[in-house]
C-alpha cells in the first residue's frame, strides 16, 4: 500500500484534513517510495523531481466505505519520455490557506505502479482520471 505512515497516523488527529486543506497532485520521477517520508521535502531529498507544477485536486471527499474521491485533473508537464508517478500531498495547513514550504507539505499517497496509476505517460498535458468506483483515488482502511 503506497500511503505514508505519517498520513495513516496523522489522519485521526489535527495534522491532516482532507475536507479543508489544499490537496495537490504532482508527477514525480527518480523517487524510491519510502513509507517513512513525511513531507514533500523528504521526497525531494530522496531524489524526487517534479515534472511540471503540482495541481489542486478539487472536491476531495471521503466516502462512507473509506474510499477517497476527487475531481479529475490535468497537469501541464515538460517534455519528457520518462515515466512519472503521481504523488498526492497536503500543500496547505490542515485548515486550508496558502501553500506551505516543502518541509511542511505533508505526503499522503504515492501511486507507484499497477492499476491504481490513473495516467498514461506522455508529454504536454497529462489527464489524471480517477476511477468512479472501487478505491477511487485511494482507500483508507
Amino acid at each position: 500500500m503506497p500511503s505514508y505512515h505519517a498520513f495513516r497516523q496523522g489522519l485521526p488527529g489535527a495534522e491532516y484534513d482532507l475536507d479543508t486543506a489544499v490537496i495537490k497532485l504532482g508527477l514525480v520521477r527518480s523517487y524510491a517510495f519510502d513509507p517513512d517520508h513525511v513531507t514533500v521535502a523528504d521526497a525531494l531529498a530522496a531524489g524526487a523531481v517534479f515534472n511540471g507544477s503540482p495541481v489542486v485536486v478539487p472536491n476531495i471527499t471521503r466516502m462512507s466505505d473509506g474510499a477517497v474521491d476527487g475531481d479529475d485533473v490535468n497537469i501541464a508537464t515538460t517534455a519528457s519520455g520518462i515515466y512519472h508517478y503521481p504523488l498526492l500531498f497536503q500543500a496547505s495547513a490542515p485548515t486550508g490557506g496558502v501553500d506551505l514550504p516543502a518541509n511542511q507539505q505533508r505526503l499522503i499517497y504515492y501511486f507507484a505502479t499497477g492499476p491504481s496509476v490513473p495516467i498514461l505517460p506522455k508529454d504536454g498535458v497529462v489527464e489524471v482520471v480517477w476511477p468512479n468506483t472501487g478505491t477511487r483515488i485511494f482507500r483508507i482502511s
